[in-house]
């Protein structure tokens, strides 16, 4: 059975009339974008689209794919999510992670629980985990001298922020949004790595 396919951008719109698009990745710059073959749109059966050409711009990449060969079939693909194999992405060191791996698992201090990683982002080059626990999120800093440990097979990040960051970095979720489904792995770490010391 094939691991399942890992986010890595989002078409936003068409460029040009020749079918060239533009993919916003969810790390920028994405090194798996520069050496990847082949990338795919979702279903329950992958379609999959064949790189021709791609040049890095601000904030993405102009791509052209195979068979996509005019504005019209580049506009049907705007705003479709693309994925890779796990195999096409960087490899990683021991105490590396992948943000994608980081969905799902509980944050912990010493003491508490704190919530459960609801997706990882990146708004200003720095890498942050989205918490969610009880009636609040938190955006914790995904830096060594505060997450202390990723147990994968436990399903644990340990945490040891400094005094007053919890109270900072964290927001009361309204109502509308705690009945929201999560957005899963949208996001910088879904390549970049994390360091667990």
């Amino acid at each position: 059975m094939l691991p399942p396919l890992v986010p890595i951008g989002r078409i936003s719109r068409a460029h040009g009339i020749k079918g060239e698009v533009l993919l916003k990745t969810f790390s920028y710059p994405s090194p798996t974008v520069e050496k990847a073959e082949i990338l795919y749109l979702p279903g329950p059966k992958p379609f999959p689209l064949k790189i021709v050409s791609r040049r890095i711009v601000p904030h993405g990449y102009l791509i052209f794919f195979d068979g996509v060969d005019s504005r019209e079939k580049a506009e049907e693909l705007k705003g479709q999510e693309l994925s890779c194999h796990p195999e096409d992405m960087p490899g990683l060191e021991d105490d590396e992670y992948y943000g994608y791996q980081l969905i799902g698992l509980k944050v912990c201090t010493s003491t508490e629980e704190i919530g459960v990683v609801k997706e990882v982002i990146s708004p200003s080059g720095q890498d942050l985990l989205v918490v969610q626990g009880g009636e609040r999120e938190y955006l914790i800093p995904a830096v060594p001298e505060i997450i202390v440990d990723v147990d994968l097979d436990d399903g644990i990040v340990s945490i040891d922020p400094p005094q007053g960051l919890l109270e900072t970095c964290s927001t009361k979720l309204s109502q509308s949004s705690k009945n929201c489904s999560p957005v899963h792995s949208h996001s910088a770490l879904s390549e970049e790595q994390s360091n667990k010391s």
